[in-house]
């Protein structure tokens, strides 16, 4: 039984060329956990068995395991192109890559300046390398590039909520508040407030929803996708744009009413039934950090 997705559907078709194949196993023990794969040993020979719990997903991982090369994957967006031979280069060691992170800040200060195409394309190659619930990925990104583009993005969402701004009112939170305290201190503390807000500094003329980003990339995904993977791409994207020297915010508000809103989901190219996602907002700082903040989490417990 093959799985589907919003953009493949089917078992990918797996070829082996035996006369380079040395049954190692590798491809038999990272497929599916070397459980249910579709590959596995038998009789000392690796055999390929679609039947097998899903078949081929086309995850690609054989090919880039085979010591010899001589494993093909076709089908479900992936072939035999698509494998690249490491290059023999040092990581980015530990304290290198958390310099990176806690140097980060959520910046909504940007200089007017735009981000560079080649730059886009690079943080777009960055998002491809993000893990997915099932391959292949079914995230995509709306690019809102420069500022007459994001102006107009954020004109339309704050009109959407002008235009349902009754929903923060207080007898939608009481009836919240039935069911969810959280969600009602949410409401009453956070969403009502800012969605004032919004619609006040719009009509001054100012963006309080985007901050005058001169790039945002806005990520949703098919309901086909796991709900965790247009928040995973968008991390990717925000880690590979500070390794471009680039300063980047999330913002969530305006999913929110994007997915109840099907005439901004047409104009957007948002597919109909597409899970929300997370705005990423992108630019050249305005001003430099000069120190480093120590962060905590709720809670961490060893079980």
């Amino acid at each position: 039984m093959s799985v589907k997705t919003a953009r493949a559907s089917g078992v990918a078709n797996v070829e082996i060329d035996y006369s380079k194949c040395t049954a190692c196993g590798l491809c038999a023990d990272i497929c599916g956990g070397g459980l249910v794969g579709a590959i596995f040993k038998e009789n000392g020979k690796m055999v390929v068995d679609q039947q097998r719990h899903f078949g081929c997903i086309g995850c690609g991982q054989c090919m880039a395991i085979c010591p010899e090369n001589c494993i093909s994957v076709e089908g479900r967006t992936i072939s035999k192109n698509d494998t690249i031979d490491f290059v023999k280069e040092r990581k980015p060691s530990y304290e290198e890559f958390f310099s990176l992170l806690s140097s980060r800040r959520a910046v909504r200060n940007y200089l007017e300046r735009d981000v560079e195409q080649e730059k886009i394309d690079k943080i777009i190659e960055g998002v491809k390398q993000a893990p997915v619930g099932l391959p292949p990925s079914d995230v995509e990104i709306l690019v809102l590039k420069g500022h007459s583009k994001v102006r107009e993005f954020v004109t339309d969402i704050i009109n959407a909520i002008d235009h349902r701004k009754w929903i923060f009112g207080p007898v939608i939170r009481s009836f919240i508040g039935l069911f969810s305290k959280e969600t009602a201190d949410l409401f009453e503390t956070y969403l009502y407030p800012t969605a004032l807000f919004y619609i006040r500094d719009l009509k001054a003329g100012k963006d309080g929803l985007l901050f005058n980003a001169p790039l945002v990339l806005y990520f949703h995904a098919s309901k086909y996708a796991d709900p965790a993977d247009a928040f995973i791409a968008a991390t990717y994207a925000m880690l590979t744009a500070e390794a471009l020297g680039l300063a980047t915010s999330f913002a969530g508000t305006s999913s929110n009413f994007l997915r109840h809103n099907g005439k901004l989901k047409r104009k957007y190219n948002i597919g109909k039934n597409n899970r929300h996602g997370i705005a990423l907002l992108i630019g050249y700082p305005k001003y430099e950090y000069k120190r480093r903040l120590h962060k905590s989490l709720s809670n961490v417990f060893y079980y």
